[in-house]
């Protein structure tokens, strides 16, 4: 199916709007949506900083940020890429907990596509 007159994906699969984080690829129904998650990334990764190292924590927290903020702003759906194979929600979940061990925080440049 492809996009509506509005420039709207009701499948995913089809979409062209993404985003790419390190080797994660999030994928939206429309440029709003992406434009919002582009928008927001950074406050809600602050967000997340605020609260973790206030538990004084040393861990990398952009992964999980990045997901959670993702599934608020996609409202039609979830596809993402890690590493250019699609996963669902669980092994993103795992991949997020994964990359917490990366002590070094680095600030992660994204770029559309």
């Amino acid at each position: 199916m492809p996009k509506t007159a509005k420039g709207i994906y009701h499948d995913l699969r089809e979409s062209k709007y993404s985003i790419s984080i390190d080797d994660i690829e999030y994928f939206f129904s429309s440029k709003l949506y992406r434009d919002k998650f582009e928008r927001e990334l950074q406050r809600n990764r602050d967000k997340y900083d605020w609260f973790f190292n206030g538990k004084k924590l040393n861990l990398n927290f952009n992964t999980l940020a990045d997901i959670s903020l993702y599934v608020i702003v996609e409202k039609r759906g979830f596809r993402v890429k890690v590493k250019e194979c699609s996963v669902n929600w669980q092994t993103l979940r795992n991949e997020a907990v994964a990359r917490l061990n990366l002590k070094e925080k680095a600030d992660r440049e994204h770029t559309r596509i």
